[in-house]
């Protein structure tokens, strides 16, 4: 009954619904302030995720979560998380009932269900959160789902240090230009980062509205913009460097029309 704060990591190990279900009893019994949760979810269904997100919802108290569901490689056979959209929005109610939150980070590993919904649901009631880092990798989200984010998160007013990671989403700059439009007005915001990987091409125009958003938002001190098997226009990249930030692409890439970033190249607001 004294137990604040519980971090359990089984990452490599498969988890059925028998053992999520008696995990998460166990859980809403505890008064836990901090909640550090990172799973293997291969063989979990909606019936243990729906479990685990009821007890979470009676955690009332709780300022501090991490969760995340990862795939497991059993042999030569990568096993993928077996909870739909349903699950994980059951899961995501669940979080954005916790009014005390002000921490959370919520990674979704080879979780090829679960999708565009989620994504807002997570903080659709967040008012006092300072701290989200989310990790989306191969999760099905494109501009709709980017575009309801971002409307969700312009009424996270407290927020300060925001992290976004999208893998193989799809993500053009439609959806990109309304997280851009948003995080503009979230004026307390001092930290960003943004990870794309195999998502569509940089273009003009968001290079324009990230160069806006680095010479005009007032207490944005770090920003790293990260892309990974995408595009970036050559006018894209002057563009931005014309704000005196990093921007590192492989010359041998380089042609004509654009810069095709074969690993991980970032962007940097020099301090």
């Amino acid at each position: 009954k004294h137990i604040r704060s519980l971090v359990i990591t089984g990452q490599r190990v498969v988890i059925h619904d028998l053992e999520i279900t008696d995990l998460a009893v166990a859980i809403s019994k505890l008064p836990l302030i901090h909640l550090n949760l990172q799973l293997g979810g291969t063989q979990m269904t909606n019936i243990g995720i729906q479990a685990l997100a009821q007890s979470i919802r009676s955690l009332g108290e709780l300022q501090d979560l991490s969760i995340g569901f990862f795939s497991v490689c059993t042999g030569v056979v990568l096993k993928v998380c077996m909870f739909s959209d349903e699950g994980a929005s059951a899961l995501a109610d669940a979080v954005s009932s916790l009014t005390m939150l002000r921490t959370l980070h919520v990674e979704f590993n080879q979780c090829p269900s679960v999708g565009n919904k989620t994504l807002s649901n997570l903080i659709k009631s967040q008012r006092e959160l300072t701290t989200l880092d989310l990790n989306f990798i191969m999760i099905v989200v494109n501009d709709i789902g980017l575009s309801a984010f971002a409307e969700c998160l312009s009424s996270v007013s407290a927020l300060s240090t925001l992290k976004l990671c999208f893998n193989n989403s799809g993500i053009t700059e439609v959806g990109l230009s309304k997280l851009l439009a948003c995080l503009t007005t979230m004026t307390k915001l001092t930290h960003l980062d943004l990870t794309l990987r195999y998502c569509e091409r940089i273009t003009d125009q968001v290079a324009e509205e990230i160069r806006n958003l680095l010479l005009h938002h007032p207490n944005l001190t770090h920003f790293t913009f990260a892309v990974e098997r995408t595009k970036i226009t050559r006018l894209a990249k002057e563009r931005i460097q014309e704000i005196d930030c990093l921007l590192y692409t492989s010359d041998a890439a380089d042609d004509l029309l654009c810069v095709d970033l074969g690993g991980r190249r970032i962007i940097k607001k020099k301090k």
